[in-house]
């Protein structure tokens, strides 16, 4: 198979290009767990994730952690932990050589190389940051999540280190009584916690990188599932609800009163005093992720 390719140049995002077919093989796990992560040693160390993978009821489940280029030790770390705690599911770890451009540029490039090389038909994606359900892989196998395609948003809870709760998501408030679900507009589909489909999140094509130093990434993401007619829900199922460690970023720099850093990175580039990115629609389907040249990122071998 052919490879199309661009000139190389690690400065833009766009020429970067590579056959959306070079994806990897299915293997016999169904599902895939993904977890973008930089400069989280600490956390991988302290905050108790990797206990909660290690101690899921269904260990039948691949884990991809996409590391974004971290300057601290997160690859050494991970990398010695998995191989002194053998686990009984497929680890799997992948170091990315572009560099970040500023603290606020977003997960967007480890996803989309993680969407590429998830081997599972289901994808759990996860922040490095979370604390998640013992039940969380046994209760995405029982999710319808194609014919028609579904995506599932987890609830969060915002934390502190001793799990006392700070703030909850908003959009509890929009689930009726004696229902544990509801129906998402895409701009409301944000967060790093969802289900959905590998084939679905390929077809797609990913983040669209264009709003790769801009937050909200993950929402215009969801605006996209939106205008795909993928059916997008949010729950309160005690499974997908993960304690997220801190306020989310909004509120850490609101109640710091630093509003410049709020609007510099919460906008469109391409149009000054537009409303926050959460809120804009993408112009179109545009396949901006799927693959990328191998010379950005390398698998460590475990």
């Amino acid at each position: 198979m052919k490879i199309k390719t661009k000139p190389r140049d690690t400065g833009s995002f766009k020429s970067i290009s590579i056959s959306l077919e070079i994806i990897s093989k299915p293997t016999s796990t169904t599902v895939s767990i993904l977890i973008p992560t930089y400069n989280r040693a600490h956390l991988w160390k302290e905050w108790g994730l990797l206990s909660d993978l290690y101690s899921q009821t269904d260990l039948d489940f691949e884990l991809l952690i996409v590391d974004d280029n971290s300057t601290d030790d997160t690859i050494e770390f991970l990398s010695n932990y998995f191989k002194a705690n053998q686990p009984r599911f497929r680890p799997r770890l992948i170091k990315v050589f572009l560099p970040k451009k500023h603290q606020f540029q977003t997960s967007g490039v480890s996803d989309n190389i993680g969407f590429k090389l998830v081997t599972g038909k289901t994808l759990i994606h996860l922040d490095s940051d979370m604390r998640i359900s013992h039940r969380l892989v046994a209760f995405s196998k029982t999710l319808k999540l194609d014919k028609p395609p579904r995506a599932y948003f987890g609830c969060q809870l915002f934390v502190d280190k001793e799990g006392n709760i700070l703030s909850e998501d908003f959009r509890l408030k929009s689930i009726p009584p004696l229902r544990d679900s509801i129906r998402l507009e895409g701009a409301r589909a944000w967060g790093g916690v969802y289900v959905i489909s590998t084939e679905t999140i390929r077809r797609l094509g990913g983040h669209n990188l264009d709003f790769i130093y801009n937050r909200g990434l993950d929402a215009r993401l969801g605006r996209r599932l939106e205008l795909a007619n993928v059916g997008i829900y949010f729950t309160k199922r005690p499974e997908l609800t993960i304690k997220h460690l801190g306020l989310s970023w909004f509120r850490s720099l609101r109640n710091s009163g630093n509003e410049e850093e709020i609007d510099k990175y919460s906008v469109s580039p391409s149009r000054p005093g537009s409303p926050p990115i959460q809120t804009i629609a993408n112009g179109g389907l545009s396949y901006w992720t799927s693959s990328w040249f191998k010379d950005i990122y390398e698998e460590i071998k475990l």
